[in-house]
């Protein structure tokens, strides 16, 4: 045992320490009335919890007995699942103690704090989920588990034209019936209503370090038309029983089930027509062409299957993109949405996060997540489509109009061919399961062609030495398109910047220019005045050599090196406080140029920006019932900030501290809330009077007052209304600079005298905040004693006289 143990404080060590990937960054998290969402938008008998960050230390000790956990070992948790009948607490991203590989950044993410717990109640859902809410020192949040769909259309007719298409021989090439990816008007479309397909291929077909994970159905694995492009899993071994890659999943050797819960992947028909478009075989003589899908003698990018619909049921979807992440994809293709407007589970968009940060494998740096806007005809908040995290894409027909069912609103990215099957010739043809082919329409469909566009362009850059960033990625995609509107007047805006072009994406991916990127700093970062910052910066050119990489400072050239590694060191000595621009500008030797910026902010050094790690710098006082802690997950400037406590509803907590000021001047400080916009505050008090009021979702913001000189007491208090919660629900405070004070010291409370004949007994409290050694004892002015004590007897008084 003693072995054991050592073992697992290794683990937890390596889990708190090893952070070299990108730092967790979430999007926005809109609030769900879950009372207005229907039954029928919710799935029944489970629901999720996500432990709050002072139990991180407890859920990476857990330990499971067949995946599941006995309990949590928190009193009033544990009560709260033996009320509702929990029967089953699973981790939702499974045991990181297992996943040897990426454990450490699971937990970096706080994926290790995310609990599925199945129970059996008659409660209502929505009671049970607001229970746990209301468990705020345990639980941060939970949640529904909204219904998904795949989203395709009119699964009756799906099956009816597969009964007609039996009679066609599926080894026949069919690319002349792909009118997608060149319109010939062979449908009576428009000609050129089409993504380019041709112009691209004579640049770039795919290259098989692209891999696309496809979170959908499974594909047909062994489907002739699929099989050679699919990815194959390197550090796995199939069919041996053994996690051999040590990431937490045993024989996935070509994706994962996340449905059924093993390496099986179980061909379903839309999941298939969906890596059929994005990179079925090209030039192997049967059936239809993908994309991405190579030339016939070299392979075209991987199909990763991350399976999360299967005929009968669904799940997985929060799991589905931190596997994809964790195993090298740089795209994840998804077709499906929920049922109801509106609705999503914050666990599923915590996966997007993790997957934009963690993506890209060896050929991009991050990933991109890219999402169908939905069959709903209509507008409004359809997640994950209108997700920020996302690239959201509607569908067109073959005469580059709206799709009758697509979806439409100002948050869709671009527009893609998602055909129309009511003439069967008008849909999307790809493959099939059955080793078969079919006509299918929705935006579904036109997701997976901004998919195969995207890999295409990845892998030009990647085949090239460039490594795009998933930004730029994004960029290419939506500013090269075709303008559509000109046929789509009452759409104006809605159908993002246009109808994707392939070959005008390739052409903005140019790899003969130079490629330039600054490695420190960070942009966004924060350094003091007068500090000194060294500006470093990686480039190279394909075709020829760097001549140089300039260096400039608020677009004033500073310094130009000419020698790699390309670096100039900034005193900021005379600059003044605020934003500054950094940028490089590298030329080649045929004199292209590339460009890259950040910005940085330069500020006075804080005279309390909680580094310490704690409170003990100042006397801080801090003594609601849910104090605010210092934490280093969401910071303005340095390691640490101070962060409000979790309180629930109705309540609040608050940070304040008593100060002398020494000569009038201001205090400065940065905040930063995410709550119910005008019902959950952050607020600031000096001497219990209000100077400020913050309130919804705010970015880091600077607040200054003035203060007189005397005695204050500062104070900050995150306060809630009585029910509803939205964004993080809290507010964060950092980077404070005082006014000018003198030594604060704070003072003994609650004195109180027990008077008799000839003596007055004294009897105090200690301060709020410090320890004296010692403590002065006046009469009528005049110093008497000090004492050690919290009492003191003073036994010279003169009866009717002190």
């Amino acid at each position: 045992m003693p072995r054991l143990k050592t073992l697992l404080t290794l683990l937890l060590v390596i889990f708190g320490t090893l952070g070299l990937a990108a730092a967790p960054s979430f999007g926005e998290r809109p609030f769900i009335d879950i009372f207005q969402v229907p039954d029928s938008a919710m799935e029944q008998g489970h629901i999720r919890i996500k432990l709050s960050e002072a139990n991180s230390a407890l859920a990476q000790g857990f330990r499971y007995q067949d995946g599941a956990l006995a309990s949590f070992g928190l009193e009033e948790l544990d009560a709260l699942n033996l009320q509702y009948g929990v029967k089953k607490i699973s981790p939702v991203f499974g045991d990181v103690s297992k996943n040897l590989k990426w454990g450490w950044r699971h937990v970096e993410w706080g994926l290790h704090l995310w609990f599925e717990l199945e129970y059996d109640s008659a409660a209502d859902i929505r009671e049970i989920v607001m229970a746990y809410r209301d468990l705020a020192k345990d639980v941060q949040w939970a949640e529904p588990e909204y219904k998904k769909t795949l989203l395709s259309v009119n699964q009756d007719e799906v099956a009816a034209i597969a009964e007609n298409l039996s009679r066609w021989t599926p080894n026949d090439p069919r690319y002349g019936e792909q009118w997608h990816y060149h319109n010939t008007g062979q449908t009576g479309g428009t000609v050129d209503a089409d993504i380019d397909l041709p112009e691209a291929w004579d640049i770039e077909k795919g290259h098989p370090d692209v891999i696309v994970d496809v979170q959908d159905g499974g594909f047909q694995i062994d489907h002739p038309d699929l099989d050679l492009n699919k990815w194959v899993n390197p550090g796995e071994i199939a069919g041996n029983g053994i996690d051999d890659d040590a990431n937490g999943y045993v024989d996935d050797v070509n994706g994962y089930n996340f449905v059924n819960g093993n390496a099986t992947i179980v061909g379903h028909f839309h999941g298939t027509h969906v890596a059929g478009t994005i990179a079925a075989e090209n030039n192997n003589s049967i059936g239809v062409s993908g994309i991405a899908g190579g030339n016939g003698t070299t392979r075209g990018v991987s199909l990763m299957s991350t399976q999360v619909f299967t005929d009968a049921s669904s799940g997985g979807f929060e799991t589905a993109p931190i596997y994809g992440a964790d195993n090298g994809a740089a795209i994840s293709q998804n077709s499906w949405g929920y049922t109801n407007v509106g609705a999503y589970d914050q666990v599923v968009l915590d996966a997007i996060d993790y997957f934009n940060a963690n993506g890209g494998g060896t050929v991009m740096d991050g990933g991109i997540t890219i999402y169908a806007a939905g069959n709903s005809e209509s507008s409004g908040q359809w997640y994950p489509g209108c997700y920020s995290g996302t690239l959201a894409v509607a569908a067109t027909t073959h005469e580059d109009t709206k799709a009758w069912y697509s979806n439409y609103d100002t948050w869709v990215d671009v527009s893609a061919p998602g055909g129309e099957t009511s003439v069967t010739a008008e849909g999307v043809l790809s493959t099939y399961t059955g080793s078969s082919y079919n006509f299918l329409q929705g935006t579904s469909m036109a997701c997976p062609h901004t998919s195969g566009v995207a890999a295409l362009v990845v892998s030009f850059a990647h085949r090239n030495s460039r490594t795009l960033s998933n930004t730029e990625l994004a960029d290419i995609l939506i500013n090269t398109t075709d303008d559509h509107y000109a046929v789509n007047q009452s759409y104006i805006g809605q159908l993002g910047s246009g109808r994707i072009n392939a070959y005008s994406a390739l052409l903005a991916t140019d790899p003969t220019l130079p490629s330039v990127s600054i490695t420190a700093p960070a942009g966004g970062s924060v350094h003091d005045l007068n500090s000194v910052i060294t500006i470093t910066a990686t480039a190279s050119d394909t075709d020829g050599y760097i001549t140089g990489v300039a260096f400039y400072i608020d677009d004033v050239l500073k310094s130009t090196d000419t020698s790699s590694p390309y670096a100039w060191v900034w005193n900021t000595a005379g600059y003044a406080g605020g934003a500054h621009s950094i940028k490089v500008i590298a030329t080649d030797d045929d004199a292209n140029t590339a460009t890259r910026s950040v910005t940085v902010t330069l500020l006075a050094p804080p005279d309390e920006g909680f580094e310490s790690g704690d409170f003990t710098l100042y006397p801080w006082v801090n003594n609601s019932s849910v104090p605010w802690t210092v934490q280093s997950s969401e910071v303005f400037s340095g390691t640490y900030a101070a962060k409000s406590g979790a309180i629930t509803d109705n309540n609040s907590t608050t940070l304040s501290l008593p100060v002398v000021v020494s000569s009038a001047g201001n205090i400065s400080f940065w905040y930063k809330v995410s709550s119910e916009s005008n019902y959950d505050f952050l607020r600031f008090y000096i001497d219990e009077v209000q100077q400020g009021s913050w309130s919804g979702s705010a970015g880091w913001s600077e607040a200054s007052y003035p203060v007189t000189s005397g005695s204050h007491t500062f104070a900050w208090t995150y306060s809630k209304d009585s029910s509803v919660a939205n964004g993080s629900d809290c507010a964060w405070l950092d980077h404070i600079i005082f006014p000018p004070m003198g030594t604060y010291y704070a003072p003994p409370r609650n004195l109180t005298a027990a008077s008799g004949n000839g003596y007055v007994n004294l009897a105090w409290d200690a301060p709020a905040s410090g320890t004296p050694s010692n403590y002065k004892v006046y009469r009528d002015g005049s110093y008497l004693a000090s004492t050690g004590g919290l009492t003191y007897s003073d036994t010279n008084v003169v009866n009717d006289t002190n």
